[in-house]
């Protein structure tokens, strides 16, 4: 009786192993099929950016995956944590371009062959093929040094810590004013993990490193979060539970609504950056526009310091280059502005001031045929707002080129001047 009953028992645990082990391997195939399924359809929401000593963040090395949170876009980052393939040695027959920006720039929205960085490698090389320069270079080289989120302040950091070893021939720097005067204000941003720049009571810029003792910044560095970011990397599952958690958590960071809303989120934009459409009022507003205006002029006499070309250019907003003239012209009245073109007026009459080369690229855009047939930014149901997309990284890239090539002195750095009244170091007391 009782070898009867033990043998019962030992089947009943028999069978319970084998529906465990059945229910196992079910779950496994079935995350191997979820995996296989999500890198078919090209969904993923990596893990990109980690802490940086010096930039406060930095895009993550050697990662390659997909982005779609808004557009689509393939991305790779080279072993120096830049968007794009690696870097060889600069050969003597070639022209480096550095691409100082943000996620404008930095393009995670579409493929890297239809970034502005790429783009732009293109027509440049296309134009020198075409025997329409003068420079020695014979390749033209752009590298994408774009890092979503950044200030003219940590791209300032980043061409000095990790640009200038690239040894570039020429440096040109996205400013997009909806974003950087934001980015550059400790008081309007308050993002305590950045750092930030200041004008000290001698008139000296000095840098603010007090990121490096939050709690959100030191929370990022730990060998955990840094096997965190490994592991959701690689498994596109992880990535998809991570996102949908997130957006449970915090709703209002899900995507912005469909195009029908558009006009409400342009209206928005001007709203919650008036100051960038027209003179400052308010001193908090007039000091951001001060701290950008003078870090611009502190990255170019870095760069003329070092013998490198320096050009400064503007990068478009969604309502600047509106498709629909009208909507344009609404959002000027209803927000009892002169025009949507304030910021290159602005930073062009400084940039002449201070003998800075500067592209006025925005009301060169807005005023295309380009820009008043088709959208420049969004993706889908967000067509008009956000990023650029493949036509706006596309026009940007061309204008810009056909800029340089109509005046090759932008890129000669020996045609500037190194002697600019508006320099303004960095106090020597700084800690690095």
């Amino acid at each position: 009786m009782r070898s009867a009953n033990a043998n019962d028992k030992m089947l009943i645990h028999k069978r319970r192993r084998i529906r465990t082990a059945a229910i196992a391997l079910g779950l496994f195939l079935g995350l191997v099929i979820a995996e296989i399924g999500l890198r078919i359809l090209g969904v993923g929401f990596p893990a990109l950016y980690y802490p940086d000593l010096h930039c406060g963040s930095r895009l993550v090395p050697s990662t390659t995956g997909v982005w779609c949170e808004e557009g689509h876009g393939r991305f790779q980052t080279n072993s120096l944590g830049l968007r794009g393939p690696e870097i060889e040695p600069k050969a003597t027959n070639v022209f480096r371009i550095a691409v100082l920006g943000d996620s404008f720039i930095e393009g995670l929205q579409v493929d890297f062959e239809q970034t502005f960085c790429s783009q732009l490698e293109q027509v440049l090389n296309s134009a020198q093929q075409a025997e329409t320069w003068h420079l020695s270079g014979t390749r033209f080289e752009v590298i994408n040094c774009g890092v979503s989120g950044y200030g003219t302040a940590q791209q300032l950091l980043m061409f000095r810590e990790y640009v200038c070893p690239l040894e570039p021939d020429a440096v040109l720097l996205s400013v997009f004013p909806d974003n950087d005067l934001w980015n550059n204000s400790r008081t309007l941003s308050g993002d305590p993990t950045t750092p930030y720049i200041n004008i000290d009571s001698s008139d000296e810029l000095v840098i603010d490193n007090s990121f490096r003792q939050s709690v959100a910044w030191k929370t990022a560095q730990t060998r955990y979060q840094q096997c965190k970011r490994y592991i959701v990397n690689r498994s596109r599952v992880l990535q998809v539970l991570k996102r949908t958690k997130l957006n449970w958590l915090h709703p209002s960071n899900q995507s912005i609504g469909p195009a029908a809303e558009s006009s409400e989120s342009l209206q928005a934009m001007i709203g919650d950056a008036i100051y960038v459409y027209r003179e400052p009022e308010e001193p908090d507003h007039q000091a951001a526009w001060e701290i950008t205006e003078r870090l611009i002029a502190e990255l170019a006499y870095d760069c003329r310091a070092r013998n490198m070309a320096f050009v400064a250019f503007t990068a478009s907003s969604p309502v600047q280059v509106h498709p629909q003239l009208d909507v344009r012209s609404k959002l000027v009245r209803e927000n009892a502005l002169h025009d949507l073109l304030y910021p290159d007026r602005r930073l062009e009459e400084f940039c002449q001031g201070a003998d800075i080369p500067f592209v006025p690229l925005v009301s060169q855009i807005a005023t295309s045929p380009e820009s008043q047939t088709e959208f420049l930014h969004g993706f889908g149901r967000t067509l008009g707002l956000g990023h650029w997309n493949q036509a706006g990284h596309a026009l940007n890239a061309k204008t810009l080129a056909k800029n340089l090539i109509q005046n090759q002195r932008l890129l000669d750095a020996s045609s500037a001047s190194t002697n600019s009244q508006s320099k303004k170091s960095f106090s020597s007391s700084v800690s690095r």
